[in-house]
């Protein structure tokens, strides 16, 4: 019996990190599942002036399940 998610509706609030130690750290677990840390680490000094990222609060979630057996 296998489901596979078909929807997802959230309800939450969303904020910006403005701290840029917890930004740069978020940003460099993204980046590091695609390029060296070295890479990512030059990337990510040149482009976090141009960087912003968002925390999701998550207070209710329903997900519409299909029955894909």
């Amino acid at each position: 019996m296998g489901f596979n998610v078909k929807n997802v509706i959230i309800f939450g609030h969303i904020q910006f990190i403005t701290d840029e130690s917890l930004a740069i750290k978020e940003v460099r677990a993204i980046a590091m599942k695609y390029f060296d840390r070295v890479y990512a680490d030059e990337k990510i000094k040149k482009s976090m002036k141009y960087i912003q990222i968002l925390q999701l609060t998550i207070d209710n979630m329903t997900v519409k399940l299909v029955n894909e057996s």
